[in-house]
């Protein structure tokens, strides 16, 4: 009997070696990690499309206003630039995680780093909806200047729809931080934890799943 208990309890302990090794990584690193990668390829693809539209203008031969496209150009050019070679709030708070050895301390750091970028998000979001919510109301209750000519009538109007619409957006629409964030959230509420121990002759395996 304590020779089957004995065997029982290898058995365990390969089963939950494997567990232990992945849960490593914990779920919070590899959110952040897949938060990082995407602000990365946001980057790349901004910095790439300036860049190249800024070069386009600079180069471009447009009578009258060639001092204005290359000073515009070179703006737009060098701050694609910018944009290429400096990080972004998430892949910065990721080179800081992965730095850190041991995995619980990183879990945990990488866990504070989703909610800072999720609350960076969130006030960022509320802070456009806001400022697209003024102009709105600015275009609805102002006519357009009598000095510009307008085909339509409504083109403030249109505006404000406009804007209105990307104020609600804005407001109400949770941004890809914020989402990720409360998805790994929700799931540290559902913790588990195994725990094995001999037990006389016999081997006692303890499971809670906590539920909140």
């Amino acid at each position: 009997m304590k020779r089957l208990g004995i065997i029982v309890l290898l058995v365990l302990l390969l089963i939950q070696s494997p567990l232990t090794a992945l849960a490593a990584v914990g779920e919070s690193e590899l959110a952040l990690k897949q938060v990082a990668q995407r602000y990365k390829s946001s980057r790349i693809l901004g910095s790439c499309i300036l860049i190249g539209s800024g070069g386009l203008l600079a180069f471009s031969e447009l009578e009258g206003a060639e001092d204005a496209a290359k000073l515009t150009g070179g703006v737009l050019a060098g701050v694609g630039f910018l944009t290429l070679l400096i990080k972004g709030p998430a892949e910065r708070e990721y080179s800081q995680v992965i730095k850190v050895q041991d995995p619980i301390q990183r879990e945990a750091m990488a866990y504070e780093s989703l909610s800072y970028l999720a609350d960076r998000a969130k006030r960022g979001r509320i802070s456009s909806g806001i400022a697209n919510g003024a102009l709105s109301i600015y275009y609805f209750i102002s006519d357009p200047p009598e000095t510009y000519n307008y085909t339509d009538d409504s083109y403030y109007t249109y505006l404000g729809v406009l804007f209105a619409g990307t104020s609600l957006y804005s407001l109400l629409s949770p941004s890809y931080e914020e989402k990720v964030f409360k998805g790994v959230k929700q799931a540290k509420e559902r913790q588990y934890a195994v725990e094995i121990a001999p037990i006389g002759d016999s081997v006692g395996v303890h499971l809670t799943y906590n539920f909140k």
